[in-house]
């Protein structure tokens, strides 16, 4: 903590007639130039940022930008200029620097992410959707076809077929609560519903035993991965999948594991 503020203080000090003199005057419409990247927030760093719940480490290939929530991200060592603007940190050159990510904006609560809804009215919810696409038969619906009585599922965390949907649960492949704390929590109501009930991304959402879904509970796969071992691969490739489809960020443990992770050494 006291290298940081030490850190801070320098770099404003060694800034402050530069941003004396630009006044804040921030042109944001065009490409962010070096002179913007001196820029500094005057009240960054001065309230001390909360127990951060991890620190990530973010690679710079280029002069970046990275689009963040401002209030729950803090510049835990300084070898770069930077500045915070709105929900963006400017990077001003090639380099790395690590960041400590605090608690999320919006506290989890599962009551967040509205599920499960009927997008397209036709009286089937969200869960009776995945049940009817990945039966592996023609399912058997009630007398109002609305709800899935009956059918055949190979859930591939378990390896085994399932016929009955009440054992089933239908598994957020990228958890709700991981999610959130992974961006998620900065999403509108509508985004966050969106997500919850996404079958535009066919690996969203996958029927399997209500067993292995709570065995996995929010967990990422450096902590957990399928007890199907044939399917612990794809598992591993889907999850940086949805993850990329729905930007959302991965933890330095979570990074770590998977950039080592041999099913990934081909990509």
């Amino acid at each position: 903590m006291l290298k940081r503020i030490v850190g801070c203080l320098l770099l404003i000090m060694a800034t402050a007639n530069i941003a004396e003199a630009i006044d804040g005057d921030l042109d944001l419409d065009g490409d962010v130039d070096f002179q913007d990247f001196l820029i500094l927030v005057q009240n960054f760093g001065k309230q001390g940022p909360p127990a951060p719940a991890r620190t990530d480490t973010i690679y710079v290939t280029k002069t970046d930008t990275i689009y963040a929530p401002s209030d729950t991200i803090y510049v835990a060592k300084i070898d770069t200029v930077f500045t915070t603007i709105r929900d963006t940190i400017y990077v001003s050159k090639v380099d790395t620097f690590y960041i400590e990510i605090g608690a999320p904006v919006i506290p989890y609560d599962r009551d967040l992410y509205k599920h499960w809804v009927d997008a397209d009215g036709d009286c089937q919810d969200t869960r009776q959707e995945v049940l009817i696409s990945e039966s592996l038969q023609p399912v058997v619906l009630d007398d109002r076809g609305c709800r899935v009585v009956s059918g055949e599922w190979l859930d591939l965390y378990t390896g085994q077929i399932f016929t009955d949907p009440s054992r089933l649960d239908i598994d957020h492949f990228i958890p709700l609560s991981e999610a959130h704390r992974s961006g998620a929590d900065t999403w509108t109501p509508e985004q966050r519903e969106a997500f919850a009930n996404d079958l535009t991304n066919e690996h969203s959402l996958i029927a399997v035993s209500a067993s292995a879904n709570r065995s996995k509970g929010d967990r990422d796969p450096a902590n957990w991965l399928p007890p199907n071992e044939s399917f612990q691969c794809e598992y591993i490739k889907r999850w940086v999948a949805v993850k990329e489809y729905f930007n959302l960020r991965m933890d330095a443990t979570e990074r770590n594991f998977l950039q080592n992770h041999p099913c990934l050494q081909d990509n």
